[in-house]
């Protein structure tokens, strides 16, 4: 296998794309009107896709609203990303949970 990730649907890929470039510091690698790809500036291993949920590349079960599923982050600073993530007004619930050996921010 050459690579792996996590492919998101969203209706907005702009402020999605916005939303993890500023929550986790991503970069763009790729950015089209109906496919987004994010990486990490530190680490190219780690990288999250963003499909524009009504595209005909997106698999049928995809489309529409999305449901189940989560995104689970480790990060070095628990306290700064969450305190990110709550200054940016998250309209959902992100739970913070922190130890010395994985500290992580978990939206849902």
């Amino acid at each position: 296998m050459r690579r792996a990730f996590l492919t998101l649907t969203s209706s907005d890929l702009a402020t999605t794309r916005d939303w993890y470039v500023h929550l986790l510091d991503l970069r763009v690698e790729f950015d089209s009107d109906w496919f987004v790809q994010l990486q990490d500036p530190d680490d190219t291993g780690l990288e999250l896709g963003i499909l524009d949920r009504d595209h005909a590349i997106a698999p049928e079960p995809a489309r529409g609203t999305p449901s189940g599923g989560y995104l689970t982050v480790v990060v070095d600073d628990v306290d700064e990303v969450h305190g990110r993530a709550t200054a940016a007004g998250v309209g959902y619930n992100v739970g913070r949970i922190a130890s010395a050996a994985a500290p992580f921010v978990v939206g849902s």
